[in-house]
């Protein structure tokens, strides 16, 4: 958590405020990636730790707490997932785009493209989860606070909400990062980048499309 928390708070200024990164579309991306990122560390992550040492859970600590972790931690982790899928979309069609080709006429490539995407992205993960904050929980005594699972209406979110997140979090990301990830290796890697590798400008963007796609096969991949 410690070293998530400095990492990912570094790595954000260095995507915003660095010189060479401004322009770029992909580091509005990865600069949500970086917020959602850190904000998932906490909760499920952090009771690893104080339930073993302290026997402490954080969502048990009192009912609004239960509601709110409950909620921090599916919008975190979906959100990241899907920004970073939809930096892998913008990322293809900003290195196949030419001028007055169809790439070049879809809402992707700028700055202002990449910030609409994650703050949509964001607000429809926060609707999704919505009533994660709205079904009362009761409160049944346990040994920690209490269960922050057990509902006092009939209908209950878990263990349905489980597999909605994992379709969300996991196959959704895991389909779009495969196709993409495989057309930027096969359309921007292997062929375009062929003619003019050795443009300086050229190499530039050849490594950053390589991180990316590292980034998001190591996401695959876990």
């Amino acid at each position: 958590i410690g070293l998530g928390l400095i990492c990912n708070t570094i790595s954000f200024l260095i995507f915003r405020f660095h010189g060479e990164f401004k322009a770029s579309s992909l580091m509005v991306y990865l600069s949500f990636v970086t917020v959602t990122d850190t904000l998932s560390l906490f909760v499920w992550n952090l009771d690893n730790f104080l339930i073993s040492n302290f026997n402490i859970q954080v969502e048990t600590i009192n009912e609004p707490i239960c509601h709110l972790s409950s909620f921090l931690q599916y919008f975190s982790l979906e959100s990241s997932a899907l920004v970073l899928s939809m930096a892998t979309i913008d990322r293809y069609f900003t290195v196949i785009s030419i001028p007055g080709s169809f790439a070049s006429q879809l809402p992707f490539r700028t700055n202002k493209s990449a910030l609409f995407w994650s703050l949509a992205i964001l607000i429809l993960i926060s609707l999704i989860n919505l009533h994660v904050l709205i079904f009362p929980r009761l409160k049944k005594p346990t040994l920690i606070g209490f269960t922050c699972n057990v509902y006092t209406t009939g209908f209950k979110l878990l263990p349905t909400w489980e597999k909605v997140h994992l379709i969300i979090f996991s196959l959704i990301p895991f389909i779009l990062m495969t196709l993409f990830n495989g057309l930027l290796i096969k359309d921007a890697l292997m062929t375009n980048s062929l003619s003019n590798r050795n443009s300086k400008s050229n190499q530039k963007k050849r490594r950053v499309t390589i991180s990316l796609v590292l980034v998001t096969a190591f996401f695959i991949l876990m």
